[in-house]
């Protein structure tokens, strides 16, 4: 709808009336599918005691941060789908955040800036999101979209949780949180950058649909991931000679390794596959993510070469495989045939889809390398990958 001047009045008294019976937890959800984006900016709602919860689902609607900001009692604050108004050097996020003194989850799926500005020539931003040192913020989720040379700074001890997938722009990233245990890196993982290790780390996502310049800064990244028990590569592709004159770390702790690839590029990312594999002693399971390939003419090829991308060497020790979507393609067949008969160690395989008779017959006939190896077939469900997730402006 549009927020029109008649509908403005009753929506005020609507949000007014809500707060005099001193709810708890309170969403709003404003869909504007029209050409003219509106600005909304309910000051009551952003002072209010007695909210411990809140969630503004705000599309194509502009926002700009009130002043003050007082929310003593929120733990849950999330913002899906506003055009925050920024100035350059704009402290309305960290006001935002400084205003919940309590908070222990932080979500923002935004665009940042006016889009006149974002397109505008030689445009340019700086926008920073410093100081999240609230003692209880324990995860923070940053999907941003739009607004040139954006600089986001997340500093803080307590921090456990963060993910971030930033698209659209030049975004730089500079993240000091030695306490963190789950960091998730979408979109463009380029400007990322750590100013102390992430020993602490226990599982990881990295994923990025543009191809990575340069080892230097996929690897930088691993490294910075290499304590983790579970690690989830989403489409990582880089230059095949940098990655064969590269030493990857060791990871000693991982067990878990899910592999996502999504488009007809994937087969050089497949070449990484062996090096990770045998750079984790460790490794229990391995799980092939989503749909792998879409060209006929890619299948075609994986088919030859996945022997070399995974040498027998590397799943004699794996304990469990996992297809999240097999699509009873030829060649996910021969891939599931190949690692039955070679896998020494394999204590389940489990596949994902809704197999037909036929197919489930001629998976249970493949001979096992491993007596004890049991194969379950389980209904897919209707999960997506948490950074194709986005918000319609």
């Amino acid at each position: 709808m549009r927020v029109v001047e008649s509908y403005r009045g009753a929506l005020d008294s609507l949000i007014s009336a809500a707060l005099l019976c001193q709810l708890q937890e309170l969403e709003i959800s404003v869909d504007n599918r029209s050409s003219y984006r509106e600005r909304l900016s309910p000051e009551g709602i952003f002072t209010c005691k007695t909210l411990t919860s809140l969630r503004l689902v705000w599309r194509r609607v502009d926002f700009k941060v009130p002043s003050p900001v007082c929310l003593p009692n929120v733990k849950l604050l999330c913002l899906i789908g506003p055009m925050f108004q920024l100035g350059d050097h704009d402290d309305s996020l960290q006001r935002l955040i400084q205003g919940c003194p309590l908070l222990q989850e932080l979500e923002l799926h935004c665009a940042l800036g006016d889009l006149d500005q974002i397109f505008a020539e030689d445009a340019c931003m700086q926008i920073e999101i410093r100081d999240i040192s609230s003692p209880f913020l324990k995860k923070v989720v940053l999907h941003l979209d739009g607004g040139l040379d954006t600089k986001v700074v997340v500093e803080s001890n307590n921090l456990e949780s963060l993910e971030y997938h930033f698209v659209g722009a030049e975004y730089k990233i500079s993240i000091n949180a030695p306490n963190l245990k789950y960091l998730g890196c979408g979109g463009d993982i380029n400007g990322v950058s750590f100013i102390q290790d992430l020993n602490s780390l226990v599982s990881a996502k990295i994923g990025s649909l543009l191809e990575i310049p340069n080892s230097e800064i996929f690897y930088n990244l691993v490294n910075q991931v290499k304590s983790v028990e579970s690690l989830t590569l989403i489409q990582p592709k880089v230059l095949t000679v940098d990655i064969s004159n590269y030493v990857m770390p060791t990871f000693s702790n991982l067990i878990s390794l899910e592999f996502i690839l999504l488009n007809y590029h994937a087969v050089e990312s497949w070449k990484l596959m062996p090096i990770l594999i045998k750079s984790a002693p460790h490794l229990e399971k391995l799980v092939f993510g989503r749909k792998m390939f879409r060209a006929e003419r890619v299948e075609k090829e994986f088919e030859l070469l996945f022997p070399e991308f995974m040498p027998k060497y590397s799943i004699e020790h794996l304990k469990e495989i996992e297809f999240t979507k097999f699509d009873e393609k030829r060649y996910e067949f021969k891939l599931v045939e190949y690692l039955l008969q070679n896998g020494k160690a394999l204590k389940k395989m489990v596949l994902r889809g809704s197999l037909q008779p036929s197919s489930y017959d001629r998976i249970m006939s493949y001979m096992r390398c491993s007596e004890d190896c049991q194969i379950v077939v389980e209904e897919r469900g209707s999960e997506e990958i948490w950074w194709m997730l986005t918000v319609d402006l």
